[in-house]
């Protein structure tokens, strides 16, 4: 009705045509006529009644035409000027206006206003570039639905490197308490697996422990191997195709076989549900590079997969010498493995080590030399997580 003020029915019957349902999309339009210069069918009704024809075939609007609609938006942004909204970003207008009571209600927009001026006058300033750019996406997204949140690339690294250092509870609670400002633990999970830096349940990632190694300038590590507790459920992973959750059975080299529950069928899924353990732990291994000047460095996420606790010392075993031998095959040596005290590991680490213990086609040391506890030579060394030994 209020369009019917200003314009004539045929605008309106236009205006229609094209979708326009509020005051935001009109003067979110920079030319509403500019699509009366292409060759729509739907539009060769009203195309005669808002312009004239040139003899080339293109179009010019009518000058009452257009004289009424430039009418009905200044007034449509006077309307919203008189409601204390701002009408930069609905139109054309170079200026911000807004009226005196919201500076007083929102301080905060002064300020942001006198930043924004700061970094304007100081534009080779790299110090606040990223605080530019997260208050930008920031800003952007909070008017809209949370379904269209958008964010930058910078702010995905921000928010990637957020998440790997603080971890999934940290990361939830700073996004659910700012708006707007932090991708969904979806998209990070979209953004690693794109990266290249999710990892597959069961795979040992010796390729990229290799290229980490490299980064560190490092060829020596030591390697980590301990349970933590693990929610209980299954879930489906689109990029191995199979069902994560259910423990995976161990190869002769004590490794979980990989993707090892995939089917098509439900009754096979059934089956498992009905016949197989699920996880109850998550197994870690963690490689920790070691360099000669004492160099802080991260360690490295090898591998990760669920178990239900059934394997033995030897399924241990087997499994050190097999990422032993992984590893010194592509030049890194690994010194020793530590974990905690659980029984299966201190007796894999008696067996391995020869303390007080003997595996098949070993060499004992003379009777006589009663103080050696340890062979002369080892493969690599055996310790108790220090951690664990204060506790």
């Amino acid at each position: 009705m209020f369009i019917g003020q200003f314009c004539s029915q045929d605008v309106v019957e236009y205006l229609k045509l094209l979708g326009v349902r509020s005051v935001d999309s009109l003067l979110g339009i920079d030319d509403i006529f500019l699509p009366l210069q292409e060759d729509y069918l739907e539009l060769i009704d009203v195309k005669k009644k808002l312009a004239f024809r040139r003899s080339d075939g293109s179009y010019v609007i009518k000058i009452g035409v257009q004289y009424d609609i430039n009418e009905l938006t200044k007034n449509l942004r006077n309307v919203l000027i008189s409601k204390g909204q701002m009408t930069n970003d609905l139109g054309n207008e170079k200026e911000l206006i807004l009226k005196p009571e919201v500076f007083q209600q929102h301080p905060f927009l002064k300020r942001l206003i006198d930043f924004y001026n700061s970094l304007s006058q100081n534009p080779d300033s790299t110090n606040e570039n990223f605080l530019h750019r997260f208050l930008d996406n920031l800003l952007s997204n909070l008017p809209t639905a949370k379904s269209r949140y958008r964010y930058q690339e910078d702010v995905l690294d921000f928010a990637l490197c957020l998440f790997i250092s603080a971890g999934r509870n940290a990361y939830e609670f700073l996004r659910i308490n700012i708006p707007g400002a932090l991708p969904s633990l979806t998209t990070i999970q979209t953004k690693l697996a794109k990266e290249g830096l999710r990892a597959l349940e069961g795979e040992f990632r010796y390729n990229d422990m290799i290229k980490y190694m490299s980064t560190v300038n490092s060829k020596f590590a030591f390697c980590a191997e301990d349970c933590t507790t693990a929610e209980r459920k299954i879930i489906y992973d689109s990029r191995s195709n199979s069902f994560v959750g259910f423990s995976p059975p161990l190869d002769e080299y004590g490794i979980p076989r990989m993707k090892y529950f995939q089917t098509d069928s439900i009754e096979d899924l059934q089956c498992w549900f009905e016949q197989e353990d699920i996880s109850k732990l998550l197994n870690l291994y963690m490689v920790q590079p070691i360099n000669s000047n004492d160099q802080k460095i991260s360690p490295y996420a090898l591998a990760a997969y669920g178990t239900n606790g059934k394997y033995t010392s030897f399924d241990i075993i087997r499994r050190w010498f097999k990422v032993f031998e992984e590893s010194s095959s592509q030049g890194i040596r690994i010194i020793g493995y530590s974990t905690d005290a659980d029984a299966k590991y201190l007796l894999g680490m008696r067996l391995v080590s020869g303390f007080f213990a003997t595996l098949l086609l070993t060499t004992d040391i003379p009777k006589s030399w009663s103080w050696f506890f340890l062979p002369r030579q080892q493969l690599f060394l055996c310790m108790q997580d220090a951690i664990h030994i204060c506790t």
